[in-house]
């Protein structure tokens, strides 16, 4: 079990991440706010948060190639660059991440880092409901490394999508503009892996509000819940009526919390919602 100083801190850096992604800007390292959490129990959480650090910076290069476009500024390409040289760093250190916590996982004794059980959610819907989408969900070895699995999706989810959207945009103003991709093909296979790490996070949300869970998880719900459902609503995609289900079971577990994080689905994942979750961080 981890400690309530533990929970603290980490959920301290949940809301450090939060508010820096509404803001957009670039932030301080997180080894400068939080010295001591690289070693001992909070080490590969201390760890993920230092690579998803880099999301606001994404975010940034973004804004500034967009506003680029607009101005008619001339150093389109270095920009270009810098924001895919950025991309491409950030996700080979949270795949290399990724790997060393399935090899902590392997020899720490636990049986794997993730598995599929049936969903009790999708057995109590009506058998010609449409959203009876999973009839299993993942499950985790304990609370800590579910959240770390999800916040790892749900860093590969912002990347993608913040960069498939700033290469429409350059695409949009002029196909002959720098690319942020290599090829065709790189592009539609990161379009394609944002997508299914949308949905991994939808698939996960019902470990989370599954009763042998309870209200523990409720802190950390509102980010990966918001920015799976903005993904899922761009792309049409039919894994967003599974939604409602976790809503309903929402419902039961804390009304006033399922009715913030509709309010925040209703917004699409954008600044709006965000802003939402940066008050209900700093209220909870």
């Amino acid at each position: 079990m981890r400690s309530d100083s533990w929970m603290q801190r980490s959920k301290l850096m949940v809301i450090k991440l939060i508010n820096a992604i509404g803001k957009r800007k670039a932030i301080e390292p997180l080894a400068s706010s939080f010295p001591n959490a690289f070693t001992g129990p909070l080490s590969s959480y201390a760890k993920l948060f230092e690579i998803l650090q880099d999301i606001p910076l994404i975010l940034e290069q973004a804004d500034n190639i967009v506003q680029s476009l607009q101005n008619g500024v001339n150093d389109l390409a270095s920009q270009v660059s810098s924001m895919s040289y950025t991309c491409q760093d950030y996700e080979a250190r949270l795949l290399s991440w990724r790997a060393q916590l399935d090899r902590e996982i392997g020899t720490g004794g636990e049986r794997q880092l993730l598995w599929e059980e049936p969903s009790l959610l999708y057995h109590k819907l009506p058998i010609d409901s449409p959203a009876r989408i999973f009839p299993t969900f993942f499950c985790f070895p304990n609370l800590d490394i579910a959240q770390q699995v999800v916040l790892y999706w749900t860093g590969l989810v912002f990347m993608q999508k913040h960069q498939h959207n700033t290469e429409q945009r350059l695409l949009e103003y002029d196909a002959n503009l720098p690319s942020l991709y290599s090829t065709d093909a790189e592009r539609e296979a990161v379009h394609a892996n944002c997508l299914e790490m949308a949905i991994n996070i939808t698939k996960a949300l019902e470990y989370f509000v599954h009763p042998d869970t309870g209200l523990a998880a409720l802190d950390f719900f509102g980010l990966p819940l918001n920015l799976a459902y903005g993904c899922l609503r761009a792309e049409g995609a039919e894994e967003i009526l599974w939604f409602d289900v976790i809503f309903g079971r929402l419902t039961d577990m804390s009304p006033g919390f399922s009715a913030l994080m509709q309010g925040m689905a209703k917004q699409g994942g954008g600044g709006k919602a965000f802003r939402q979750l940066i008050l209900q961080q700093g209220q909870s």
